[in-house]
């Protein structure tokens, strides 16, 4: 039985849970603080923890400084011993929630606290929620560590752990002291070697010598994130830092980081950046020397054998003596010094640190050129004021980096890059296959020769994203143009030139792009160029991209553009497209937009069909994923002939139309009609602001029935003078079962009288989460009671925003207070009734309540 003392440990049970998976024994944030509590409920008032003692030193114990070493006297051994199972069997309760998603690496003798203070800090920036983390004392059998802890440690519950895990967190002291403990190192040493795709290359070389009972390594190593594999795993480092806080470097992005970036490129780096600019300094010098050799262990035969494990030695040779001057521990040294180098890299350079210079205390250029087989290497120095000098430093560097396979370089902001230097980088980097390079708004650069030079001669290339945007004396993109004839392997390509004011022509882009007939996605963003007049020759290079499946053109504010033609032809060709997205809005007017029956015809753009694009869509039969943004063409006289491509659409999955200001159109007809061919579609968002001259959504709201699958609806007319019903569109919402969020704006849509067909729609949706209703300035609106009456219908719904401000006629409220009174799951409420001259005074306000 468990020992009762510990009952506040064990919530009073008398047996623990066994799980015979020593790699399923992690242990929970919740765990951890409780083992903590236990701990502090016994501490005197000196700090000292009742009467525990050091057996080393005979000092007594205190809470600020108690390591695991005494916790494991103090507490886990004792606690275990009458039932030899391991920490984490006696405290759970569930067996399921102790499966790990991170294993963590460290040295039992830091302060306890500041451990914890780490994982949790982890937790918090990687956004987990109630995870597990597999720490060796909490998860081993202490009183049966023979059973835990193999012979072979590429088979010992350490590397079973790791192989589950999505990666290590390695939690560092001041004096890193980790790094001079054999089974960190080796924790380490697995994690960087797997990356470098090295252990793979060692097991196939042995094949036969004892390797094929390395099951779990041979799981470890084929992660590679392709084909269905998970990912190799991750290292994350974290430290306490001189003000007693936790800091963390994440090797690459958060996941919230990533979605910052994604939105608006560069964010997500400079929150990492800020982020990380708190770890400490001093445990970065410390890790600039780290030597795997030097590493000691309890027992030298652990140690033996771990330095021959990492050298992939049979299990039969493990205990001979390790060749200390192996390729495995040169190899491991430098990746994870370079590991340090690397996150210290911008912090350096942004205070004028020496990082080249051999008397440098911060060797950071030195230790990064060493990194020989690096594959992957991400390096954020925008907006640092970079001299010429820091710059060739980058570029030295990788010039030796000839392993380099991933190469992320942003230096956008700065105003001093070298052309020739870059040029030069990239030619050494023959087996790089993915290139991700950030220079926005770099001035002086008036032309790419000497970059597509440099390009031109990575044939190995695959993905290839390139961000020159703002750059504001750039002329030309044609050199570039050329290189990427050469690049025939590439599978992705992304070239983002907003507002490059001076490009006048795209005609050798659009010429290279029929040599790579292998791409799969393409992504061009030229907007806000107003020089470009043609696409000619782009539609031309598109149409013979048969393998494309995904594409994104943004030309936005290019006013010049005056025709589609061959960019719609194109499409024809692209049978295999599962994604397409077309923005050529222009969002302003020569002579400005006043109002929304306005007549403007000197709208800046100057599309006024896109005949071409809807014969195009025709052919995209397997297009999952459609998005068309014409805000502001006004020239346009109609959609017939894209609402006639929808129709071929039937395995679309998400539509996004945005025409605002387009003033001419008079009808959606065709697009309902294309609409009611979608039966497969989960999100519909239709966006008409300002177009006056739509009369009727009849044909919309048929469309609406059609779609059976849709779980999210959004439906923008706002300052749609002349809608006059809703009756067809609440009549669509009725079929929509599964409906999850619905955002309906119809505000100063000045003819609308009656919303009882909406009310009668929305009662049909009973799996409604979110519901945004704006009728602001709809001033003929008088009841709300149908609509009112129906939401009490909506029991799943957890957000409202009501907008009726500005309604002078209408008079009751009533319906819709005591619809909403009936809502258990409702969690957000907006209301705005501000200008409803009618209503009690009470209610002639905003309210908003969470």
């Amino acid at each position: 039985l468990l020992p009762p003392q510990f009952a506040e440990l064990t919530s009073g049970r008398m047996r623990p849970l066994m799980i015979e998976e020593v790699e399923h024994r992690g242990v929970t944030i919740a765990q951890l603080d409780s083992l903590f509590a236990f701990m502090e409920r016994r501490r005197a008032a000196d700090d000292v923890i009742a009467d525990w003692r050091c057996s080393h030193s005979q000092k007594l114990v205190q809470l600020s400084t108690i390591n695991l070493y005494q916790v494991c006297d103090f507490i886990i051994k004792p606690l275990t011993k009458p039932c030899r199972c391991s920490y984490v069997e006696a405290v759970t309760r569930d067996a399921s929630s102790q499966r790990p998603l991170w294993f963590v690496s460290h040295w039992w003798g830091e302060a306890v606290k500041d451990f914890i203070k780490c994982v949790k800090y982890h937790s918090e920036v990687r956004e987990l929620q109630a995870i597990a983390y597999w720490v060796c004392a909490y998860a081993n059998r202490q009183h049966e560590l023979g059973q835990d802890l193999a012979k072979d440690p590429m088979q010992s519950s350490f590397l079973k752990a790791m192989a589950l895990c999505d990666g290590v967190v390695l939690v560092l002291d001041p004096e890193a002291t980790p790094f001079t403990r054999i089974w960190c190192c080796f924790e380490e040493g697995v994690v960087t070697l797997a990356a470098r795709g090295l252990l793979d290359s060692h097991r196939r070389s042995r094949a036969g010598a004892g390797m094929n009972e390395r099951t779990v390594l041979q799981a470890l190593v084929a992660r590679n994130g392709f084909d269905g594999e998970r990912a190799p795993l991750r290292l994350d480092i974290a430290a306490v830092n001189s003000f007693g806080e936790a800091a963390m470097l994440t090797e690459g992005l958060t996941e919230e980081e990533a979605a910052k970036d994604q939105d608006f490129i560069g964010v997500g780096w400079r929150r990492k950046n800020a982020r990380e600019a708190s770890f400490p300094i001093e445990v970065v010098k410390a890790c600039l020397s780290i030597d795997v050799r030097e590493a000691k262990a309890s027992e030298e035969e652990d140690r033996r054998r771990i330095l021959n494990a990492l050298a992939s030695r049979p299990i039969v040779s493990l205990d001979e003596e390790p060749d200390e001057a192996s390729e495995s521990c040169h190899t491991i040294n430098q990746a994870l010094r370079s590991v340090f180098a690397v996150a210290a890299w911008r912090r350096a350079v942004q205070n004028g640190e020496d990082i080249l210079s051999r008397q440098s205390t911060l060797p950071l250029a030195k230790t990064l050129r060493e990194d020989s087989t690096r594959a992957d290497l991400q390096l954020h120095l925008a907006r640092l004021n970079m001299t010429a000098a820091d710059f060739e430093i980058v570029s030295g560097c990788l010039k030796k980096l000839k392993c380099l396979k991933r190469l992320h370089l942003d230096v956008s902001g700065n105003q001093l890059i070298s052309q020739s230097s870059l040029q030069h980088s990239l030619v050494a980097l023959e087996h790089l296959q993915q290139l991700w390079l950030y220079c926005a708004g770099v001035e002086r650069i008036t032309d790419l020769s000497e970059v597509g030079k440099g390009l031109a001669e990575l044939v190995q290339l695959k993905q290839l994203t390139l961000d020159f945007s703002m750059c504001p004396d750039l002329t030309s993109v044609a050199e570039l143009a050329n290189a990427l004839t050469a690049l025939v392997q590439l599978r992705e390509v992304s070239l983002n030139f907003f507002d490059c004011r001076e490009l006048t022509s795209l005609a050798e882009l659009g010429r290279s792009l029929t040599r790579l007939t292998q791409l799969q996605q393409l992504s061009l963003r030229f907007d806000a160029c107003p020089e470009i007049k043609s696409l000619a020759e782009v539609g031309t290079g598109l149409a013979a991209l048969e393998e494309l499946r995904q594409l994104t053109l943004v030309f936005a504010y290019c006013s010049e553009v005056t025709s589609l033609a061959e960019v719609g032809n194109a499409l024809v060709a692209l049978k295999e497209l599962r994604r397409l997205s077309l923005d050529f809005s222009c969002d302003q007017f020569d002579n400005g937009f006043t109002d929304a029956g306005s007549e403007c015809d000197e709208c800046a753009a100057k599309i006024s069909s896109l005949a071409e694009v809807g014969i195009g869509l025709s052919a995209l039969e397997n297009l999952e994923e459609l998005s068309m943004d014409f805000r502001y063409c006004a020239r346009l006289t109609s959609l017939a002939g894209v609402g006639q491509g929808l129709k071929s659409l039937k395995q679309l999955l998400r539509l996004d139309l945005q025409f605002d200001a387009c003033l001419k159109i008079e009808g959606l007809a065709e697009v309902g009609a294309g609409l009611a061919e979608m039966e497969q579609l989960q999100e519909l968002a239709l966006r008409f602001y300002w177009c006056s001259k739509i009369a009727s959504l009849a044909e919309v709201g048929k469309g609406l029935t059609a779609l059976k699958q849709l779980r999210h609806l959004s439906l923008g007319f706002y300052r749609c003078s002349n809608v006059e019903s809703l009756a067809e569109v609440g009549q669509g919402l009725a079929a929509l079962k599964q409906l999850q969020e619905l955002s309906l704006d119809f505000a100063h849509c000045s003819k609308l009288r009656s919303l009882a067909e909406v009310g009668a729609g929305l009662a049909a949706l009973g799996q409604l989460r979110e519901l945004s209703l704006d009728l602001s300035g709809c001033s003929k609106v008088r009841s709300l009671a149908a609509m009112g009456e129906r939401l009490a219908a909506l029991k799943e719904l957890q957000q409202i925003s009501l907008r009726f401000n500005g309604c002078p006629k209408l008079v009751s409220v009533n319906e819709v207070g005591i619809g909403l009174a009936v809502l258990d799951q409702l969690q957000q409420v907006s209301l705005d009734f501000q200008g409803c001259q009618l209503l009690p005074p009470g209610l002639q306000h905003k309210f908003e309540d969470k």
